[in-house]
């Protein structure tokens, strides 16, 4: 199998498949461990006590919280589209729910494991999965799981301000006020279609509905519903984004493409859909087609969806373009500042192979078993530094 190849099937497998940005990047749920119940202390001896004593070290009672709060943008409006709150606790984030069409949000902290995501923002579907409490699992959260503790909305191309959950005193009802989204940059583009605030109420309901069914796994009800919103408002942009995105995971692939189109053609400034596109495209190795549309996504707003620098270097990678697929690439990593695709190291460790540069593409590869110290492919990658630093030697400057 060429370098080439096998570099495309490692990016395909590392990056998401969320075309839409209420699939926003997110971490691995954080947790705690149970508290005891028992009220009962035993003696020296062993033996249970009928008397009281007191805990040193007092067991954290678990309650459930009932949360609720506010999204706005920048302008004062609430977002014209449902997004996900996130609970992030010591770097880790869990989905916990989303915004109504008002940009208000409420749930109940601690009833429900939430929405899992997975940090490296590599591995989890197009769409989140619910999940349900099972049978016998401990429910509530205690005050010190929630120390530190904070909330932020999801919106690609946005910096989302956050909250403080503080559970003291609250007796189980927390009002934390309103999370602010401001725009990253001055961009042409944007991950909201100005559609979307046009859209009858049917329409959005049905968009609404449509998102939960896809985020529940359940694609032939989302499905239903996104076709009955473009039906009801034919220029709604972001449900056509979102229908492409449910048609790609069913693998309608000729079906995704034709309504990505189409919500280019009803909002052409509208960024989610190329994105979609590109990932269609790296899918079935459509190289050009992979470098019109993110170079297309990152013209229209460089910061919604920062992977698709990625994509184009890796497709430019594959049809030869040496410089033009080594300049995005390290684009893509003055913009990964928390290293969460260290992938980019292979591929400009790749790229300066080519391009004789063995000594450059040896500490790429060194630099990427630093980040990933743990990857299956770890071997693999030690013997081709020493292959690379071997090379680096030998061949003349």
């Amino acid at each position: 199998m060429s370098t080439c190849v096998r570099f495309r099937f490692a990016v395909i497998a590392l990056l998401s498949l969320a075309a839409l940005p209420v699939f926003g990047q997110t971490g691995n749920p954080s947790g705690g461990s149970p508290g005891s119940n028992s009220n009962r202390n035993t003696n020296t001896s062993g033996n249970t006590s009928s008397i009281p004593r007191t805990n040193p070290n007092p067991p954290q009672e678990r309650q459930i919280y009932f949360v609720e709060g506010r999204v706005l943008l920048a302008d004062g409006n609430p977002p014209p589209e449902p997004l996900p709150i996130e609970r992030v606790c010591n770097g880790n984030a869990k989905r916990e729910a989303y915004t109504d069409s008002k940009g208000r949000f409420q749930f109940q902290l601690g009833a429900n494991p939430g929405i899992l995501q997975d940090a490296t923002e590599s591995d989890f579907d197009t769409f989140g999965s619910s999940r349900s409490t099972t049978p016998g699992q401990t429910q509530g959260v205690s005050r010190r799981e929630l120390l530190g503790c904070e909330l932020r909305a999801v919106l690609p191309g946005y910096q989302s301000g956050t909250v403080m959950i503080r559970p003291e005193g609250n007796f189980g009802q927390l009002e934390v006020g309103t999370i602010v989204l401001k725009p990253m940059g001055n961009s042409e583009g944007a991950v909201i279609s100005l559609t979307s605030m046009k859209a009858p109420k049917d329409a959005k309901h049905a968009f609404e509905k449509g998102q939960k069914a896809a985020n529940d796994k359940k694609l032939l009800e989302a499905e239903k519903q996104l076709q009955k919103a473009v039906t009801v408002y034919p220029q709604f942009a972001a449900a056509w984004s979102m229908l492409g995105a449910v048609h790609s995971e069913m693998n309608q692939t000729e079906a995704a493409y034709k309504d990505y189109e189409q919500a280019i053609t009803a909002d052409a400034k509208f960024v989610n859909p190329y994105y979609g596109l590109s990932l269609l495209s790296m899918k079935e190795n459509k190289w050009n087609d992979v470098v019109r549309y993110t170079e297309e996504a990152n013209k229209l707003n460089p910061y919604a969806f920062p992977v698709t620098l990625l994509f184009n270097a890796a497709a430019n990678f594959n049809l030869g373009n040496l410089d033009a697929a080594e300049k995005s690439a390290r684009k893509f990593v003055t913009m990964d500042t928390e290293h969460r695709r260290p992938e980019v190291a292979l591929l400009l460790g790749e790229i300066l192979a080519k391009k004789h540069d063995y000594a450059g593409a040896a500490a790429q590869k060194r630099s990427y078993l630093a980040m990933a110290p743990n990857a299956p492919n770890i071997e693999a990658v030690k013997a081709d530094v020493k292959r690379l630093e071997a090379l680096s030697q030998t061949t003349p400057n």
